[in-house]
């Protein structure tokens, strides 16, 4: 990464960096992915759960919370916490998010991940 210029941050799902190393693979033509991308295919293949479609739409669903930053969405959609307690745990305390946030947060997940 010598010489390069950092132009925007910003947290994105797993399904979405599997799209990018696709990406990137199709565009190299014959050369083939350096390990630190091949590792991270591997990561993403292993641990991406959702389909593009419904990781977008539970992002979606999760905007609504008011209490969640971009961050801690991309966290939930990649981890999919199943219970209260994994989900208070990626949830940060300064967010204040209350039990009712929280068991919508949970309800969208579940039915996302049930599908």
């Amino acid at each position: 990464m010598i010489g390069k210029q950092l132009i925007e941050k910003k947290p994105i799902p797993l399904v979405d960096v599997r799209e990018l190393i696709k990406a990137r693979a199709e565009s190299m033509e014959n050369a083939v992915l350096t390990y630190e991308q091949n590792q991270s295919d591997d990561y993403v293949k292993k641990f991406a759960k959702l389909s593009k479609a419904q990781a977008k739409e539970l992002m979606e669903e999760l905007q609504k919370v008011e209490v969640l930053d971009a961050e801690t969405r991309v966290k939930i959609v990649d981890i999919l916490p199943d219970d209260l307690e994994t989900l208070k745990l990626l949830v940060p305390k300064n967010a204040k998010a209350s039990e009712e946030d929280l068991n919508g947060i949970l309800r969208h997940v579940k039915k996302h991940a049930s599908t």
